[in-house]
């Protein structure tokens, strides 16, 4: 079940990187405003989808970033980094 759920994870990580490297070499976006712009529509598309409130999901993502940047151990977040880096084919 854990591992299923770290597979999950690394699922999502992976298509995270997908999206973000998307926007990142989208000629359109000339500006780091326009690919957060990009990266904000994303957000209100799965807030409205899921139906879920803004506090709930920065709440959320506040504990995330706590859990991942903040109170990880060396291992952990040298895990974190190589999961961010893997290649997404």
């Amino acid at each position: 079940m854990r591992e299923q759920a770290e597979d999950k994870k690394d699922a999502a990580w992976k298509l995270a990187d997908a999206f973000l490297a998307g926007v990142f070499n989208d000629e359109m976006f000339d500006s780091r405003y326009d690919r957060g712009m990009a990266v904000m529509v994303l957000v209100a598309r799965f807030i409205c989808r899921e139906q879920i409130t803004p506090s709930s999901y920065l709440e959320w993502l506040t504990e995330k970033v706590r859990e991942s940047i903040l109170a990880a151990t060396p291992e952990e977040a040298e895990a974190i980094a190589e999961r961010r880096t893997k290649t997404c084919h």
